[in-house]
């Protein structure tokens, strides 16, 4: 789990205008997958890929945990790398390469 329960990565969804906490959006994708489903990765695993210039989780469906309004991972606003790196040093590799 996260190494420093209080570390906050604040995203905002497109949808409703609110930010959420990064561990709220990976819970929030995680429990709306249906049962039988592949294991979901954690949503900093996704940011950290995606702020390091790859594109493979673009197409991807997450979910909003505050209006939980389904997109396309691509299509959200996506924080800065330093910003994902300096809550990756708080919360520990071991969290993002977590599944649920």
């Amino acid at each position: 789990m996260r190494r420093d329960t209080a570390a906050q990565l604040m995203i905002y969804c497109n949808t409703c205008g609110n930010k959420y906490n990064e561990y709220n959006w990976t819970l929030e994708s995680a429990g709306s997958l249906p049962d039988g489903r592949a294991p979901q990765i954690t949503f900093l695993k996704m940011l950290y890929e995606a702020a390091h210039g790859s594109a493979a989780y673009d197409e991807v469906y997450i979910y909003c945990p505050g209006c939980h309004e389904r997109f396309r991972f691509g299509l959200l606003k996506k924080p800065p790398l330093d910003e994902v790196e300096a809550y990756l040093a708080r919360v520990g590799a071991e969290y993002m390469d977590e599944v649920y």
